[in-house]
Order: C-alpha cells, then sequence, then structure tokens
C-alpha cells in the first residue's frame, strides 16, 4: 500500500565522479559514478543527454555521428548494494549532462528531487595520466 508522504526524497549526493580512457579496450570513454545512499530509495534514475556532441561511440568501432541523444539508466538499490554506476562507449570531443535522482516506489510523490545538472566535456582518447586507482588514463572530477 502506497505511503500518503506528500515529500520527495531528497536529491542524492554525489561523492565521486571520474572519466576513464577505456579506448584501449574499444570501450571509448566511460563515465563512472557514486552517491551516497538516500533513506527510503528503492532504486534510481540517471538520465543522459549529449550536447553539441557525438551519439556514445557503439562498440563495434564503427564511427559516432553528430546527433542530440538521450538516455536513462535504471539502478535498483538495496542495503550493501554499492550505490554507483558506469556509462561508456562514450566519443571523446563529446559534452554530456546528466542527472541522478532516487526514486520510492512506496510512495504516492515517487520521483525525488533531481541533482544539478553536471555537464562534462570529454578530452581526447590518450590524454589524461594514468590514475593508479583506475589502472587506465583517466581525471577524477568530484572525490
Amino acid at each position: 500500500m502506497p505511503s500518503l508522504a506528500s515529500n520527495p526524497l531528497p536529491r542524492p549526493k554525489v561523492i565521486e565522479l571520474a572519466i576513464l580512457d577505456y579506448s584501449q579496450y574499444d570501450l571509448g570513454w566511460c563515465i563512472t559514478v557514486e552517491w551516497a545512499p538516500v533513506a527510503g530509495a528503492d532504486l534510481y534514475l540517471v538520465r543522459f543527454r549529449g550536447r553539441r556532441g557525438m551519439t556514445p561511440q557503439p562498440a563495434d568501432g564503427s564511427a559516432a555521428v553528430n546527433a542530440r541523444w538521450r538516455g536513462t539508466g535504471e539502478y535498483g538499490y538495496s542495503p550493501g548494494d554499492p550505490n554507483s554506476m558506469i556509462a561508456c562507449n562514450l566519443a571523446e570531443n563529446q559534452q554530456i549532462k546528466f542527472r541522478l535522482r532516487a526514486v520510492d516506489l512506496n510512495s504516492a510523490n515517487q520521483m525525488g528531487k533531481a541533482t544539478r545538472p553536471f555537464t562534462i566535456k570529454l578530452p581526447k582518447f590518450g590524454s589524461p595520466p594514468v590514475l593508479p586507482r583506475y589502472a587506465v588514463p583517466a581525471i577524477q572530477l568530484l572525490g
């Protein structure tokens, strides 16, 4: 039975954000995001949007094309699970924007408040240094 809660869940707090160069594995750029758990959240939605950039680069190595694109990832949560996600196959010199929100499936007001938008401009492949934590060229933007 859904609760009668009228307030949406709070914004998730992003505690780590990094871009990883997995081009040597034919995965292009990857973005990894980790957030603090939100009490009462059943799952998290991550919405990506490409701006003035490329669609995600296909894993088969075919060329990415100029376009506006959108994507949504849904990440389930249960206590003890990591609160993180990774998105790959992104092209160099691409600009993307994403937001994250918590969802309470047992509430009348299911959609929590979204984080502020994060905008990332991906550099050329091979440009960042190899960070020991990730063992690939990476840039840690937060955390």
